[in-house]
């Protein structure tokens, strides 16, 4: 008498006629591409909320000016309503939102005088 070892696999069966291996990749994909797509909303969401709010995030001094250097994300952020930033004291830079996308001022080169009225 020859005895049949049953595996889970050949009791369950393939949705959609794809392989485990398959499945698993897609749902790792699914995965990565869902993180992502929350780590952007947080920041955009993080940059609209603190729209008002003129101290640098990471030291909190009120010595900031728009950024003149381009990042790879910014047309990201600009389609928000977001303007990069850049913090004298920590040389941190960051994005504050509430400005119109159509509005937002370009960042003044490096070399140019600070406005000492605002």
């Amino acid at each position: 008498m020859e005895w049949y070892t049953a595996r889970l696999a050949d009791w369950i069966p393939h949705p959609f006629g794809m392989r485990y291996r398959t499945i698993a990749g897609l749902t790792a994909f699914a995965g990565v591409t869902f993180v992502f797509v929350l780590y952007w909303v947080a920041r955009i969401t993080n940059a609209k909320t603190f729209a008002k709010i003129n101290n640098c995030p990471g030291c909190n001094s009120t010595d900031v000016n728009p950024s003149a250097t381009p990042a790879l994300f910014d047309g990201i952020f600009r389609h928000f309503g977001c303007a990069p930033f850049r913090c004298h004291v920590c040389s941190k830079r960051y994005y504050r939102g509430g400005f119109p996308p159509e509005e937002i001022h370009e960042a003044r080169p490096a070399g140019a005088a600070r406005d000492s009225s605002s």
